[in-house]
């Protein structure tokens, strides 16, 4: 039956509203009563006259005549209140006024609401126990035996002086047969490592200056289960005594939910990968079919509607096809893509008798799969209307194609023009007639974009998108 635990009050000072706020809403949450909260020094000693905490959680560094030390030596003294200093400040210089104090604790930011409770139910035991020799064991139990986590305090030499109860469910020992053990015993080889590395750091330095540490191993329980377990370390002080104490929750069950969340992920992965290459084989084989078709048609302009329509489905199995092979899930790399595409271009309507050169500056960007399709057929509908119409004469012909962003994280610009012998004047690209721009005004309106048209020396159209 697990022991009900009585309500203990605490203190908190920290001229942060929003800290102390949610400080104060966790302690509660805990069980813990919250009698007052201070921002300066001042207040500090004023208040904790008045309401007599068991515990205060002090703030170093707050404005005022004197600071958090200088307050907690006060109410030290006269009150022989616990203080616990939780503070973002780990210079030696505050380490070593605190340490005069012998506080309770010392806890840096960003701390773990574990440590602050486990400091504040070390803090309140120490106070009301009687002082014995070597009884720091003594104290901790009655706290880590209602705690429902694993608890073990390892000593200087890194064995096991306590194992508490949850250690049992967790793992199977029992606490005599852990006691004295090597604290690593019942991890795997990898997580026994890793400890000890965690250890080393903490002989490294002085006791307050101490990170916490938080570590997932692999443990292996008495009938030899093997057990996902967070361990989150840090090291408590006893007059001039030190050990490490280590808060254990099992994670086995979050482990396994997350390998079977991946492995989901995997196999949609995969039925990604196969689906789109499927349906750009099935484009491809279309194509190929028009093509055949368009070889038994003598009429040219026929032979041009269906030329037109095998590029435009060309474009759309390049995007699947870019999609299977891409590493970013969802995304095309649009710059490869356009490269592909007039390609294609290049190969479907060279002739002997026309030079055509391509002038690219193309940005590197990833695309959705929606966008780069649109933007794709706008490309394939303006480069194949250049090629058809815009030379008259046999060289010096260029198109050129820009991609690039207007401003980093703001909206796209690509630009298709060519240096040809111009567009008549009476087409407008808002209300055109032939049905290329018509699909290129539908495809801009899908894009949610704005399609612009100017005519000097050359004719560029220039879509902006989002």
């Amino acid at each position: 039956m697990v022991r009900e635990m009585q309500m203990k009050n605490i203190m908190v000072v920290d001229d942060e509203a929003l800290i102390s706020t949610q400080l104060e809403e966790r302690l509660t949450l805990m069980g813990y009563n919250v009698v007052g909260r201070a921002s300066s020094g001042e207040e500090s000693v004023v208040m904790a006259k008045h309401v007599l905490p068991d515990v205060i959680l002090m703030d170093i560094v707050m404005p005022g005549e004197f600071d958090g030390i200088a307050a907690s030596e006060i109410i030290i003294n006269e009150l022989n209140i616990p203080v616990i200093f939780i503070t973002a400040y780990g210079d030696d210089k505050y380490i070593d006024r605190a340490k005069k104090l012998n506080p309770a604790g010392y806890i840096l930011k960003p701390f773990h609401i574990d440590e602050v409770k486990a400091a504040i139910e070390i803090a309140t035991t120490r106070k009301m126990l009687p002082e014995k020799p070597d009884s720091i064991i003594e104290r901790f139990r009655l706290v880590a035996d209602s705690i429902p986590y694993g608890i073990i305090l390892i000593d200087s030499d890194s064995s096991i002086t306590f194992w508490n109860k949850e250690m049992k469910y967790l793992l199977g020992y029992d606490e005599y047969e852990a006691f004295r053990k090597p604290c690593t015993f019942f991890m795997e080889l990898t997580s026994k490592l890793a400890i000890q590395q965690v250890l080393d750091y903490f002989t490294t330095c002085e006791v307050t200056a101490k990170v916490p540490v938080e570590r997932e191993i692999t443990a292996l329980g008495k009938d030899g289960t093997a057990a996902a377990l967070d361990l989150f370390l840090f090291q408590i002080t006893d007059s001039h005594h030190y050990m490490t104490a280590c808060f254990i929750r099992d994670i086995t069950d979050k482990k396994n939910k997350e390998m079977e969340i991946m492995t989901a992920l995997r196999e949609k992965e995969t039925l990604f990968r196969e689906t789109t290459h499927h349906v750009k084989n099935d484009l491809q084989i279309i194509s190929n079919l028009l093509f055949l078709q368009s070889r038994n048609i003598n009429d040219k302009n026929i032979q041009d509607l269906f030329k037109e329509c095998s590029n435009r489905i060309q474009s759309i199995s390049m995007v699947h096809q870019m999609l299977y092979c891409s590493k970013e899930s969802g995304q095309i790399n649009f710059r490869d893509y356009i490269k592909c595409i007039l390609e294609n271009l290049f190969n479907a309507y060279r002739r002997k008798e026309l030079s055509v050169q391509f002038d690219m500056k193309l940005d590197e960007a990833f695309l959705d799969m929606k966008r780069s399709r649109s933007c794709g057929l706008i490309i394939n509908e303006l480069v194949t209307n250049s090629f058809k119409h815009a030379f008259s004469r046999s060289s010096g012909n260029s198109i050129f194609i820009r991609f690039h962003r207007i401003q980093p994280d703001g909206p796209f610009s690509l630009v298709v023009g060519d240096n040809g012998c111009g567009i008549p004047d009476d087409v407008n690209i808002n209300q055109p007639m032939t049905m290329g721009l018509q699909l290129v005004h539908l495809l801009v309106m899908d894009l949610r974009g704005h399609l612009e048209l100017k005519r000097n020396n050359t004719t560029e159209f220039t879509v902006t998108f989002v």
